[in-house]
């Protein structure tokens, strides 16, 4: 967090030479720790917002220097846009494509995701199960209740006791 902060005032500040080299290593460092802080924590979007209303007024600044033209203004937001929207956003991106692709396997928090996501995961009880669209009369199925913490409602072929109900058959839920 603290990366994205100092990157954007370097990049802000009076004695980095626009568009010189330092100065294109500050906005891109601000970037990538901009990806960084919101993919670890999505606390990081007030960081993204800070250093975007810090991107604002200097652009506002700039704007309204009268000796400069507004091409400057234009370069300005391009080379911002880029650096500070275009590849944040991509290295989130590529940054959960590796996490998926490398955290695979089944762990003790499988309850919290759906059971689709669930039968991708290696050593998960639903792993390549196949998952049909329509469900069939007479069939078994197992139901993801959300009021029960994440537990699946599952169906049992025994009856409740004699003056429980209606002699019904029992559902229970599991995690």
């Amino acid at each position: 967090m603290m990366g994205s902060v100092m990157g954007a005032v370097k990049v802000s500040s009076k004695r980095t030479k626009e568009f010189s080299v330092k100065w294109w290593f500050w906005i891109l460092f601000t970037g990538i720790m901009l990806a960084c802080c919101i993919s670890v924590k999505f606390v990081g979007l007030f960081v993204v917002l800070l250093v975007g209303f810090m991107t604002v007024a200097d652009l506002w600044n700039i704007l309204g220097d009268v000796s400069r033209p507004v091409t400057d203004t234009l370069k300005h937001l391009m080379a911002r846009g880029l650096c500070l929207i275009v590849l944040p956003t991509l290295l989130y991106v590529v940054f959960f494509y590796i996490h998926l692709r490398t955290l695979n396997k089944s762990g003790n928090g499988d309850g919290f995701y759906s059971s689709a996501f669930q039968s991708q995961l290696i050593g998960n009880s639903l792993h390549n199960a196949s998952m049909p669209h329509q469900v069939a009369y007479g069939a078994i199925i197992t139901l993801k209740n959300h009021r029960t913490g994440g537990g699946y409602l599952h169906s049992h072929f025994h009856l409740y006791p004699e003056g429980i109900g209606a002699r019904q058959q029992q559902i229970t839920t599991y995690s």
